[in-house]
């Protein structure tokens, strides 16, 4: 057979040596390359019969950019070394590898085709400039063979340990994610960052023997074991806390089931079986040490290593039997309580609390020696034939060795002075500083004979002994509430109480559990589903007249509440005015509150109470039966729907506004007409003012409708409708006939005279809307109006303004109920409006700001929060114009824009970018301050679990500033008031926003290095940053062309060639991002000032986009910044763009200089890195997770 045909068929060899260089002219002395990874080569099937080789650089004295490869592949082992390459320069590739092809050193070429029935042999060639050659290691590889996945894993370990370095985890993650190598787990199901992890773990074990693991059970079981440890901080806190870890020790157990070693023998499982043969109570204390021991998230390796430390550090009470041993578990005990209540005692952990610890031994180290032994003695004593059963049991024998101490103690003096009956007693008891509550707000200033009430209500309300100090502090809370609704004389208050009230009877079974519990949890509810503000409004004056009349003057006269009576009235029925759907309906239903209204109003004048926000019906008992039924029509159409009970007044008492016109049919003429009314000629389509008009003609068959303009922020008044006939036999000459009907037709005939001179023209309508001012629970604290107008072509657009005395009355209020947040809620419950804009005059904005008030705009398409910091120092009117891109058409213009945005195609080159949601245009005048948005997701994440991660995992907010940047950031999946969801981020100047998802977002940021390094375990981030510190991190962030040092790059005489930055200064100065401060000194050790750190941040975005100079004709606007300042255009940049913001007090100060924190802060952005979000274990010992840096930081040292 000819063997070379073969070949030369196969991979297209040829010969070609004619670049060998003679050796006459080898430079003296040059030295031989050196094959890198020791020569070790890598054949890789990349398909049926093709392969790939890797190989990585040689080390030489030639530059490894100048140095050449060959790849050699024969059917015969003729390739060992140099010597038989020689004689075979006829399998060798025919083009030539260059060093400076490859970017990290490692070099691949693939051959296809090859044949089953031959084995073949690979080698590489290295030659450097002066001709010196070297051979690496020849590999076989026979295409026959199909290497099973176990086989290809193993393959895998041997490369790890023979020295190989490649990063071989996504060929580890798609051998586990076949389901023939791993049968359980399913692999593919589990998150992503779930299969990084495990795939690293399990390539960090060693294998069983030389050759590697012996069947797929034995990986199977590492990868399941590895899950466990990974769900065992997810599970773990809870109720089957105990249940979790037993499952997590019995996978443990099961090694023995695949591995010999460790064998029994070696003690390895001697911990593992302790806790599995142990109690139930003894594990559930185990459990409690796990819990504390993995908070943070530890890694596989960390929560696996825990293993034996949880077990022997776990206080065995069942199994010892000594009084030493008995006084050690006590011991033990004393140090899981002390622990968990220092952890919870932490502020930096209040968002994640362990689990409270259910004993309390605290008084065991205040103990002498022979006190412990005798506690220890009773606790073997007492313990049961088969041991402690619960902590109670535990609790009890110790609070036996206590008996002295338990007769003084808090909660069991309350509980004797319950079961004696004894108000005093109680009322001592609750107030006993050491019993560990808080007194409700006010208490202090309640009379005795209140507190007495609070005492009794303690005593009688409650069945059994109170548990604990949380259900005194319940009902202390409850019976204060009841007592402040008793005497309640203020009608919006009341309405607030009640809802307080609702509230603490819904959340009562987090306390007790018992039936009675359960009948007021469903009152509560009940109450609060009542969703409709004015039904709640219309309760609260029903529930006040009753309450008030049983205080004032009912069988239960007197001061002191009657708990009963404020429970009962709660669950009253009440027509709702959401049902009043019809016109009978509706005129029932005024009726109804109409009469209720009446029956109060002389008792509530009596006793002087203050009825403010109370609806006011009075004025429909003046009308005919009639009349009040076309009120009722009235209320039904004016508006779809009505906010609250000032909504439904306002619209109440537009009826009344009719004009005091009389018509005139027989002289057609009109009589009271004046310049504050506008009449209306075809139906009330078009109106005109009356002030415009030069002459009336109402002759003819006319229907005329007239009405008071609209003046302000107040909507038209109602129309009166007058009929003119040509015969003048209307009843319009009675001087009677304003016929106040809203409907109505156009008459007949016609007139050869115009009746009015003026042109009718399209007008707009109005509508006026209350909402309400919240404080953050959603208590009110004052109302503020919307001016809704629709215009001619159906566009609606919200106008709503905060005064400043809607703004002090919300301050004061905020103050009194210990909030710090002014939210306006903006309805728009059929999607119809187009446009809302928010003012707030210069002095509101004071108001807030004096106040401290966080200012929250909550519409359907945003939720705009402005915290205290951007409102303080905000010396003007204030605005946000908020219009939502609604039409199909403008998202997919946005769209496409996004898919050929250069920010995104430099991420994710030719990715598929998708909108979601529904894009959102803000304009405002707070530019360079800091604002929080939330974008509604508006259900348009996929529901299949996986798809819904996946498109979180790509999610980011697209941002078209008016300037012409561009940007793309990330902010985190949140909750909204409806309990939707919504992306929160936050920003610093206004534009376009848009949510997209960018197909390989994530894997491109997972590709991310990072780009800053401590000193050891610490970062030092109020450290000031050095321009060497400085050119390293931006050199690790320039690409490959940018970070190419130039061959004029400046020689600076202050940076040595063994300097350790002195690379990355080449770069950074090549790539035109710093310069020296002269042409021979750089200054590495020297500070960056704020100024410097502008000037760079201009030169990168100069460099990333084209657009980056538009903005430099901005004009600075910082007191201490000149326009001739050297720097002058590049701050005005930064802050156009929000890259750098200035201070409270109007200056840069551009001298100042920058910390490690802060460089870290303004390069994240340059960087498009977002801020690290989730769970993770703080990188540097020194930047704590409540460090105000730390996300930042933490995204740039993320590996």
């Amino acid at each position: 057979m000819n063997y070379r045909k073969i070949i030369s068929l196969m991979l297209v060899l040829v010969l070609i040596a004619p670049w060998l260089a003679p050796a006459g002219k080898v430079s003296a002395g040059a030295s031989y390359p050196v094959p890198g990874n020791d020569g070790l080569i890598t054949i890789k099937p990349t398909g049926d019969n093709n392969v790939e080789v890797h190989w990585e650089y040689a080390d030489s004295s030639t530059p490894s950019y100048e140095l050449k490869y060959q790849v050699y592949v024969s059917v015969y082992p003729n390739l060992k070394d140099m010597e038989e390459i020689r004689d075979s320069l006829d399998y060798g590739n025919d083009d030539w590898i260059i060093g400076s092809e490859s970017e990290d050193g490692t070099f691949a070429r693939e051959y296809m085709g090859l044949s089953d029935n031959l084995t073949y042999y690979f080698n590489v060639m290295v030659v450097d400039k002066n001709g010196l050659e070297a051979a690496y290691q020849m590999q076989s590889y026979d295409p026959s063979t199909q290497l099973s996945e176990l086989d290809q894993f193993n393959e895998i370990k041997k490369k790890i340990k023979q020295g190989d370095t490649s990063d071989f985890k996504q060929e580890v993650i798609d051998l586990f994610r076949n389901k023939q190598f791993i049968t359980e787990p399913d692999f593919k199901s589990l998150s992503e960052d779930d299969q990084i992890d495990i795939a690293v773990h399990v390539l960090s074990l060693d294998p069983p023997t030389s050759n590697g693991y012996q069947d797929e059970k034995q990986v199977q079981y590492l990868v399941q074991l590895a899950l466990q440890a990974l769900e065992l901080p997810r599970k773990i806190g809870g109720a089957d806390s105990r249940e979790v870890l037993d499952e997590f020790y019995g996978k443990l157990a099961e090694r023995k089931q695949h591995f010999d070693y460790p064998g029994v023998e070696d003690g390895y499982y001697e911990r593992i079986d302790l806790y599995l043969n142990s109690s139930e109570i003894e594990r559930r204390m185990t459990a409690f040490l796990y819990e504390h021991k993995i908070i943070g998230n530890p890694s596989i390796k960390k929560i696996l290593a825990y293993r034996d430390t949880a077990v022997g550090d776990t206080p065995f009470i069942n199994k010892v039997v000594t009084s030493e041993d008995m006084m050690k578990v006590l011991d033990k005990i004393l140090e899981i309580q002390e622990g968990i209540e220092s952890y919870n005692s932490k502020e930096e952990n209040q968002e994640k609390l362990l689990g409270s610890f259910p004993l309390d031994i605290s008084k065991w180290e205040n103990l002498s020696s022979e006190e412990q032994e005798q506690l220890a003695d009773l606790m073997l004593s007492e313990r049961p034939v088969n041991g402690y059963a619960s902590f109670k049991e535990i609790q009890t024998v110790i609070n036996q060795f206590f008996h002295d101490d338990n007769e003084s103690d808090p909660l069991t003096v309350l509980n004797t002075a319950k079961s004696n009956r004894n108000i005093e007693a109680m009322r001592l008891a609750m107030e006993d500083p050491d019993l560990g509550i808080t007194l409700p707000n006010g208490y202090g200033a309640l009379s005795l004979q209140v507190r007495d009430f609070i005492a009794e209500f303690l005593i009688h309300y409650v069945k059994n002994d109170y548990k604990n100090k949380e259900q005194v502090q319940y009902m202390m809370e409850l019976a204060v509430l009841a007592q402040s609704i008793w005497e309640q004389r203020e009608l919006s208050v009341l309405q607030n109480k009640l809802d307080l009230l609702a509230q603490q009877l819904v959340d009562g079974p987090k306390y007790f559990n018992d039936q009675q519990t359960y009948v007021l949890r469903s009152i509560g509810q009940q109450h609060l589903d009542r969703a409709n503000k004015v039904d709640k409004s219309v309760f609260a004056y029903s529930y006040l007249h009753q309450i008030a009349f049983e205080r004032l003057e009912g069988e239960h006269k007197g001061d002191i509440a009657n708990p009963d009576i404020v429970l009962k009235l709660l669950s009253m029925p009440i027509d709702s005015f959401e049902q009043a759907t019809s016109i009978p309906r509706m005129n029932q239903w005024l009726d109804v509150a109409m009469k209720n209204q009446i029956a109060g109003e002389a008792f509530f004048s009596k006793y002087k109470f203050n009825l403010r926000g109370a609806l006011d019906l009075s004025k429909r008992a003046e009308l005919s039966p009639e009349d009040q039924k076309e009120l009722a029509e009235w209320v039904l159409n004016e508006q779809d729907s009505y906010e609250d009970v000032w909504n439904l007044q306002y619209v109440f008492n537009r009826f009344f506004t009719a004009p005091n016109v009389k018509g005139n049919d027989i002289n057609n003429t009109l009589t009271g007409l004046d310049n504050t009314m506008e009449i209306s000629l075809d139906g009330k389509l078009n109106w005109l003012d009356v002030a415009s008009i030069q002459r009336f003609d109402f002759s003819g068959n006319k229907t005329v409708w007239v009405r008071y303009k609209a003046i302000s922020d107040e909507l038209p008044g109602r129309a009166v409708k007058f009929v003119f006939t040509q015969n003048g036999d209307s009843n319009t000459d009675n001087g009677n006939g304003s016929t106040p009907n809203p409907g109505g037709s156009t008459g007949g005939g016609s007139s050869t005279t115009a009746p009015v001179t003026s042109t009718p023209a399209p007008t707009t309508k109005q509508e006026q809307i209350v909402v309400d001012v919240n404080g953050a629970n959603g208590t009110n604290l004052t109302k503020t109006p919307i001016t809704r107008t629709t215009e001619t072509n159906g566009t609606i657009k919200d106008l709503v303004k905060m005064t400043e005395a809607i703004a002090k009355e919300s301050v004061e209020k905020a103050k009194q109920l210990n909030m710090n947040t002014a939210r306006i809620v903006i309805p728009d419950t059929k999607d119809a409006v187009s446009e809302t804009r928010i003012e707030l005059p210069k002095a509101a904005v004071k108001d807030l700001s004096d106040g401290s008030l966080k200012l929250e705009i909550s519409t359907e398409n945003v939720v705009i929060s402005v915290p205290t910091n951007s409102i303080a120092g905000f010396d003007q009117d204030l605005y946000f114009r908020v219009v939502p891109l609604k039409k199909e058409s403008e998202r997919k213009e946005v769209e496409e824009r996004a898919k050929k945005e250069q920010l995104i195609q430099e991420i994710a080159p030719n990715t598929n970018v998708r909108v979601l949601a529904r894009p959102v245009e803000i304009d405002t005048n707070m530019q360079s301050r800091e604002v929080t948005l939330t974008l509604p997701l508006r259900g348009s994440l996929p529901t299949d679990p996986a798809a819904r991660q996946q498109a979180l995992d790509n999610l980011a907010i697209y941002i078209e500033h008016s300037d012409g940047t561009k940007e793309l950031i990330q902010g985190k999946l949140v909750q909204l008031a409806d309990n939707s969801e919504g992306i929160e981020f936050t920003v610093t100047k206004f534009s376009t926003f848009t949510l997209v998802v960018v197909d390989g977002l994530k894997a491109s940021q997972g590709t991310q290095q990072p780009y800053i390094q401590g000193f050891g375990a610490d970062f030092r981030p109020d450290a000031f940053v050095t321009r060497a510190q400085m050119a390293a991190m931006l050199a690790r962030n320039l690409t490959v062309d940018a970070g190419t040092v130039s061959a004029n790059s400046a020689n600076y005489k202050d940076v040595s060639v063994t300097y350790w930055a002195t690379n990355e200064i080449q770069k950074a100065q090549s790539a035109g991002i710093m310069n020296g401060m002269s042409n021979t000194q750089f200054a590495p050790e020297g500070s960056i000032t704020r100024a410097q750190m502008a000037t760079i941040a201009y030169r990168w975005m100069q460099k990333q986009q084209a657009n980056a100079a538009t903005a430099a004709g901005t004009a600075v606007s910082f007191m201490d910044v000149s326009a001739d300042l050297w720097a002058a255009d590049a701050i005005a940049y930064v802050q156009s763009t929000g890259l750098m913001v200035g201070y409270n007090d109007g200056t840069f100060q551009p001298d100042s200089k920058l910390t490690r924190a802060e460089a870290v802060k303004v390069l994240n952005v340059l960087f498009n890195r977002t801020p690290l979000t989730g769970e993770v274990t703080p990188t540097f010992s020194d930047v704590p997770s409540s460090y105000w840096a730390y996300a930042d930081i933490e995204a740039a040292a993320e590996k």
